[in-house]
């Protein structure tokens, strides 16, 4: 080869590998079998690396280039050797900054020697990209190691890349003997069986799956799950909660998924034992037999017990909130501004106290009124509780007892001036009727006692009424058939009063009460009476019977027994009541008639027979509505009861009798009474007198005439004494009280017999004649 070939050789050379260095971006050097830089393209126009010039000439183990200079020349020797390419990866510091290289050392057998072409590549950004995964890697394989849930991934394929302690502690399987296992095997530890779970939900939504689980829940794009798996924890078995989301690439592609379970089991005995006392707490509330409202913050009701709807009538769709509540419970605007006020009060003051009670009337969903007490209470939750209990029956109770005194102590006080009364009206009863016998029918003044004596009558009918209201005396009690003594009454009545109209509706069997015929006729009357005087003009009266039993819980509002009654309702067309008249119809001399046209006894005897007869009255009346009388009265036990028969009286003569009274003018005009009809007669100021003046006369004393109301020893402990004296006595009871009380237990021990002051002349002559059997 001439020498101008070799240089030409050469030339091409150079430029060949200068035309291949400026279009290759990579690093390039041209190295002799010693490692000296004959070419090179080091430097970038950046000058980020020493510039080309300077490295010709140098060995590139002893430049900054060559980096880690051992393993340079190890990796140059080896090429150099085996003349096979080599490719090593390693770093260096350029201007106090680390960079990563990647080289490639290839041999070249030129025309003038062999030589060896260096490819070096700044791989530093990709290798710190690769550093950072490798970084992201361990640190996202740490969180999903420190998760305190069991937490496991698997890849697209579903084969497991990730299986924490936390899920090796709850299945007994260790990482490495999971991990890269795929065909559900991370379902085995769980079930005993190879099978889909929830995080196989994430790659297909097969209705199969979700059959394994009372419920799958999705929100967002995270599954939700609580199931009972029976394998965990050697087999014992628990409830896990679980969680599972796909895991996407950068462009939306599926690469795997992970699921997190956790260990309830706890939780899930505490949630069942919670729910048993829920149960059992929501069982005793719905079996009180009082009202329960829980009231959130808001004010908003979020419970209402059974009971409470019973009493108000309203549930709560009904009243969902206390706006509802009150304007339902209140409807008179009033009424509800005052209950907001008094509610707004009791929640301040439940700041200092740990319950307030409070008494309110309320209108239920039927309009009725009712006493509801509140007990409200500050739950620690900041709820609400108010527990209501009607009390509509208690003020009912309370109101009737309250006017039950007041009609006693009024029948007390009636029953006192009855018998005053009554003692004034016996001694001018006496004194007219001694006038009466010894005058002479023509007498100028004969007329004028007559006409007295009428006064007299009418006075004794007006004690006597006010005698049945305080003491409701019973003169004869026997069998009553209802049916027929109501209709005879009625008949009575529309003769009287043609221009009402009175219908009867009796129900039911007939039924039999005792009772005094007469009172019984006497409460009906004045019943009709009444009803026809609240109408105007023409009138209907609705009267109904029936025969009911009447339990504790009712009689008990009426401090009466319990037991079968007939109801006896009076009811009529009339102008009604108001509510303060109604507390007054059955006080003495109460009426709303024009002065001259009634004395207020009417219903006040309707009551005291009621009473007397151990039954019941009630009223219920509207304004404009007319007014309806109940009467409950009670059934007879004994049917077949026989009245009283007196004995046939025998004629007996010159008979002495001891007259017994405390009222020295009765003595006087009585002793004139007697003698006039021919009786010899003792006389005794108190009962300790006619004990003594028995005792020493009792042979030649016939009858004992005895005052009930007596001071000191009084009539009904003298009779005893007397009854101790001689069991035969016969001894006539007299009082200005009618027969009642200690007279009547006087009359069943053998008492001979009773009359009432004020008495006449012929009425003391028969009644003596009977027990005398003259």
């Amino acid at each position: 080869m001439e020498i101008s070939d070799f240089v030409y050789g050469l030339i091409k050379e150079r430029d060949t590998f200068k035309a291949f260095t400026e279009a290759n971006p990579d690093l390039l050097f041209l190295l002799d079998c010693d490692g000296t830089i004959l070419e090179c393209k080091a430097g970038l126009p950046s000058n980020q690396y020493v510039p080309g010039e300077k490295l010709i000439g140098k060995k590139i183990f002893d430049t900054p280039i060559g980096g880690e200079a051992q393993k340079f020349k190890d990796a140059f020797e080896d090429v150099k050797r085996t003349g096979q390419i080599a490719n090593i990866e390693y770093s260096t510091f350029i201007e106090g900054v680390e960079q990563f290289f990647e080289a490639r050392i290839t041999p070249i057998r030129s025309l003038s020697n062999e030589i060896f072409l260096v490819i070096t590549r700044n791989i530093s950004s990709t290798q710190k990209e690769f550093m950072g995964l490798q970084l992201f890697s361990k640190t996202l394989e740490a969180i999903i190691e420190f998760l305190p849930d069991a937490t496991f991934v698997v890849d697209s394929e579903r084969k497991v890349i990730a299986w924490n302690r936390a899920i090796e502690e709850i299945t007994g399987i260790e990482k490495k003997d999971i991990v890269g296992k795929g065909d559900y095997a991370y379902a085995v530890p769980f079930y005993g069986e190879k099978r889909p779970i929830l995080i196989d939900f994430l790659f297909e939504e097969h209705p199969e799956i979700e059959k394994h689980y009372d419920f799958v829940k999705k929100i967002n794009d995270t599954y939700y799950t609580e199931v009972y798996v029976p394998k965990i924890y050697n087999g014992r078995g628990g409830y896990l909660w679980a969680s599972a989301k796909r895991l996407f690439d950068e462009n939306g592609k599926i690469i795997g998924a992970i699921e997190s379970v956790r260990d309830i089991t706890e939780i899930k005995k505490i949630q069942n034992a919670l729910k048993i006392e829920r149960e059992r707490l929501k069982s005793l509330l719905e079996s009180l037999p009082i009202g329960v409202m829980l009231i959130e913050n808001d004010g908003s009701y979020s419970y209402l017990n059974p009971e409470f709807t019973k009493m108000v009538g309203y549930t709560i769709d009904e009243i969902p909130n206390g706006r509802e509540w009150f304007r339902k419970a209140f409807p008179d605007e009033n009424d509800r501004k005052k209950a907001l006020r008094l509610w707004i009060e009791d929640v301040n003051t439940l700041k200092t106290q740990s319950k307030v009670i409070r008494d309110m009337k309320i209108k239920d969903k039927n309009g009725n009124e009712r006493d509801i007490q509140f007990h409200t209470t500050l739950l620690p939750t900041g709820q609400t509780l108010t527990v209501c209990e009607d009390i509509t029956e208690q003020h009912l109770l309370k109101q009737r007892l309250m006017h039950a005194q007041k009609m006693e102590a009024i029948g007390v006080l009636a029953g006192g001036v009855a018998h005053d009364f009554n003692n004034l009206l016996m001694a001018i009863q006496g004194n007219v009727s001694l006038m009466l016998f010894k005058l002479e029918q023509t007498h100028p003044f004969y007329k004028r006692l007559t006409t007295i004596e009428n006064l007299i009558k009418n006075g004794a009918l007006l004690t006597r009424q006010l005698l049945e209201f305080s003491r409701g005396a019973k003169k004869e009690i026997k069998p009553l058939y209802v049916k027929e003594a109501i209709e005879k009454t009625i008949d009575m009545f529309r003769r009287m009063k043609k221009e009402v109209t009175v219908h009867f509706d009796y129900k039911g069997e007939p039924e039999i009460i005792e009772a005094d015929a007469s009172q019984f006729e006497q409460m009906l009357i004045n019943l009709f009476i009444n009803a026809w005087q609240a109408m105007e003009e023409n009138g209907e009266i609705f009267v109904e019977a029936e025969g009911i039993f009447l339990d504790k819980r009712f009689t008990d509002n009426f401090l009466v027994p319990q037991g079968r009654y007939i109801r006896i309702s009076v009811r009529d067309t009339g102008v009604g009541m108001d509510e303060k008249t109604m507390e007054k119809i059955f006080d003495p001399f109460f009426t709303t008639k024009e002065v001259g046209k009634g004395v207020g006894l009417g219903l006040t005897t309707v009551y005291g027979i009621v009473k007397n007869h151990k039954g019941i009255i009630d009223v219920k009346s509207e304004l404009g509505k007319g007014s309806t009388f109940t009467v409950y009265l009670p059934a007879s036990q004994t049917p077949n009861k026989v009245g009283i028969v007196m004995p046939r009286a025998k004629k007996q003569k010159d008979r002495t009798v001891l007259l017994v009274d405390d009222e020295m003018v009765i003595l006087e005009v009585g002793k004139e009474l007697l003698e006039v009809m021919g009786y010899k007669v003792l006389t005794a100021s108190n009962g300790l007198e006619a004990v003594k003046i028995y005792k020493d006369r009792m042979d030649e004393i016939d009858l004992v005439i005895l005052d009930m109301i007596m001071p000191g020893k009084g009539g009904e402990e003298t009779f005893v004494e007397l009854k101790e004296i001689n069991r035969d006595i016969k001894v006539l009871l007299t009082s200005g009280y009618s027969i009642e009380g200690s007279a009547e237990r006087i009359m069943g021990r053998g008492c001979s017999g009773f009359i009432q002051k004020p008495f006449n002349l012929n009425e003391l002559s028969v009644k003596l004649k009977e027990i005398l059997g003259e």
